[in-house]
């Protein structure tokens, strides 16, 4: 079994480490960021922090915005850093188009 970058990730709650050292920034489109978070546009933050790479999205919880995190517990490169966020916005696109159907 292939070990893909996505597998690699794991929730975590906000990090104790300050998030010094950014790898990438990817927007969402911003057709996809109005229907998942209404006027704010989805930003999608690599960070290199230690021996790990923390993901960060924002979002909002209705009221309120919001991040959400995520621990790979290897250092990526840029390219599988843009590989996990093309997965996730796939997979938000698939979630939408399931949900207007």
């Amino acid at each position: 079994m292939n070990d893909t970058v996505k597998d690699r990730f794991e929730e975590c709650n906000s990090p104790n480490e300050p998030l010094d050292t950014l790898i990438i920034s990817k927007a969402y489109p911003k057709e996809l960021s109005e229907k998942l978070n209404g006027s704010t546009r989805v930003i999608v933050d690599f960070y290199n922090v230690g021996s790990s790479t923390i993901l960060r999205i924002n979002g909002n919880d209705g009221f309120h915005a919001v991040y959400a995190f995520m621990r790979c517990n290897s250092v990526l490169s840029e390219n599988e850093c843009v590989e996990m966020a093309d997965y996730m916005i796939a997979e938000d696109t698939a979630f939408v188009e399931s949900m207007a159907s």
